[in-house]
């Protein structure tokens, strides 16, 4: 089901304030415009209201809590085939959560865990940002819309109705770990393929990696300098 409202502050703040429709499996909250929408750590995602496409789903997650965390590289990949049909332009994947098209934003996603159902399945909201028709570039310079891609606009009302139920039909499939052959898939699709980042360890010490891949759980893989990989959930800072 599609619930599809003129404006929200928040497709994502709207479901995680409305817990009665957390029971519906892959149910979506759609706004044609968006006031304050919401990326990681409290970024902020502008919408050019009825050109650009903004929802958040109900997914019920059946595996362990401590792979909620590795959710969004699939989801990640699961939108760039989706999408990329529309584009006829390469999509790339940025970790954990941009889609990306010659190094310019086009999609964001945010996973958000916000509870149990009685039957102990793990409720998680899946919030999704594309650039649709709007002048995603002339905006922001890191950012692109599909229209810029395709050079035509898109119809928003089938994209909305076409990308809800091809994601759906996706996570059907999710199974965490995942298969050595998705994890290469993924890497595949990298943005930035051994890319020196650096990351804080438990020890506190900053250290450095490259890009090397994902791991069964969705964990960026970062190989240091003596050639051991580290697996890596939290924050990291490119370059």
């Amino acid at each position: 089901m599609i619930a599809v409202f003129d404006e929200l502050p928040s497709t994502s703040d709207y479901l995680r304030e409305h817990a009665e429709f957390w029971r519906h499996n892959y149910y979506a909250v759609c706004a044609r415009s968006q006031t304050a929408g919401r990326g990681r750590h409290t970024k902020i995602w502008q919408m050019q209201a009825g050109q650009d496409l903004a929802f958040t789903m109900v997914y019920h997650f059946n595996g362990a809590i401590k792979h909620i965390g590795g959710l969004t590289p699939y989801i990640g990949y699961a939108l760039s085939e989706i999408l990329a049909p529309l584009t006829e332009k390469q999509l790339l994947l940025k970790w954990p959560n941009d889609i990306l098209s010659a190094g310019k934003k086009l999609c964001g996603i945010l996973c958000e865990y916000v509870g149990k159902l009685d039957n102990n399945v793990n409720v998680i909201l899946v919030g999704v940002g594309i650039n649709g028709n709007s002048d995603a570039s002339l905006n922001d310079a890191g950012a692109v819309s599909l229209k810029e891609l395709s050079g035509m606009p898109l119809d928003i009302d089938t994209l909305r109705t076409s990308v809800i139920g091809a994601l759906a039909d996706r996570l059907r499939l999710l199974r965490i770990p995942y298969e050595p052959e998705f994890c290469a898939a993924w890497y595949r699709a990298c943005a930035h393929p051994q890319a020196l980042v650096s990351w804080q360890a438990e020890s506190g010490q900053i250290r450095k990696g490259n890009v090397s891949g994902i791991d069964a759980e969705g964990r960026l893989l970062l190989q240091d300098s003596a050639g051991q990989m580290h697996a890596v959930a939290q924050e990291i800072e490119w370059g």
